[in-house]
């Protein structure tokens, strides 16, 4: 399992997703970082992309600001500010047992 660090980015106007982790990704900490104008993810975790700890970022103006996919498990989610997107957080069936916790979400779809 690999480990990285993600942090005190700004990442912005990137085809597909500003921070993308995948593939037994192990991320020790994903903070600090400012993602914004990403065409469809702000930070997007998939494939198995689990124990990941995504805090204190600022996601906006993506299609989706943060999402977890593929079996994207056991990660903490906290307090990131996430505004401005279409879907502030979004995670499919296969994404258990992950915490959200002290977000400040604002998505501008119903």
């Amino acid at each position: 399992m690999q480990r990285s660090s993600i942090a005190d980015n700004k990442v912005e106007q990137n085809k597909e997703a500003g921070i993308r982790l995948f593939s037994r990704t192990k991320t020790t900490g994903g903070s600090n970082n400012v993602v914004s104008c990403n065409e469809s993810f702000g930070i997007y975790l998939r494939n198995n992309s689990t124990y990941n700890m995504i805090r204190n970022n600022t996601v906006t103006q993506s299609e989706e600001g943060i999402t977890l996919t593929g079996t994207s498990i056991n990660s903490v989610i906290a307090n990131n500010i996430v505004t401005g997107n279409d879907v502030a957080i979004e995670m499919d069936s296969t994404s258990q047992t992950n915490v959200l916790r002290n977000n400040r979400l604002n998505a501008t779809q119903p």
